[in-house]
């Protein structure tokens, strides 16, 4: 219900802006959110949601993107959950509309080029349409993504459609609070502030 509710304000964004501002792309909004179970807390959640014209797949074509980066308490570990979800924007008789693409791999890229691909675990289609859910492992490679993450406030994520495909890359500005109609973001650093004191509290936690 939660991703419905968010897909459907995107949507209501893009529809109401004029032409010329439906063809701003990039971040549209960021959201943190805290993960508890009966008052424990399990996971640190970052929700994005963005626009990016696709040259890969797409010949140009805009293609929603959106999703979240979460850290989720497991076993004694931290693992990294990546849910990557793709829209691709549609003209027929009906109108514009969005059709859902599940991605076939996605990752995290810092700003110096380095990946969590490494820590590659698992992946499963999500109930989502156009979803897929990545598991990564909290390792070194992805230490060095968070710390650069923090430091820039932004984050490259990387997908593709298929095995072998071609990866195609979309900045997140990750102070992005909101979008507004004509196009402006509204920024603040509040999301990653929460999400770094959330995850230290979290890797509290796994050393009682």
């Amino acid at each position: 219900m939660l991703k419905r509710i968010v897909l459907g304000l995107v949507l209501a964004l893009l529809l109401a802006m004029p032409a010329t501002a439906q063809e701003l792309f990039g971040t549209i909004n960021t959201k943190f959110r805290q993960l508890s179970t009966q008052g424990n807390l399990f996971g640190c959640s970052l929700e994005y949601a963005a626009a990016t014209r696709d040259h890969v797949y797409k010949q140009g074509g805009m293609v929603l993107v959106y999703g979240h980066i979460s850290l989720l308490r497991a076993k004694g570990n931290i693992i990294v959950a990546l849910k990557v979800v793709l829209k691709d924007r549609k003209f027929g008789p009906a109108g514009m509309s969005y059709v859902p693409v599940r991605p076939y791999f996605a990752y995290l890229q810092s700003k110096d080029g380095r990946t969590n691909v490494s820590g590659f675990h698992s992946k499963t289609a999500s109930d989502t349409p156009g979803a897929t859910n990545f598991a990564f492992n909290f390792d070194d490679n992805f230490l060095h993504i968070w710390l650069d993450m923090m430091e820039r406030n932004a984050t490259t994520l990387v997908y593709n459609r298929d095995k072998g495909g071609l990866d195609v890359s979309l900045k997140l500005d990750l102070t992005v609070r909101e979008t507004y109609d004509d196009g402006r973001r509204g920024h603040s650093p509040a999301m990653m502030l929460n999400w770094e004191k959330c995850i230290r509290g979290l890797t509290d936690k796994l050393k009682k």
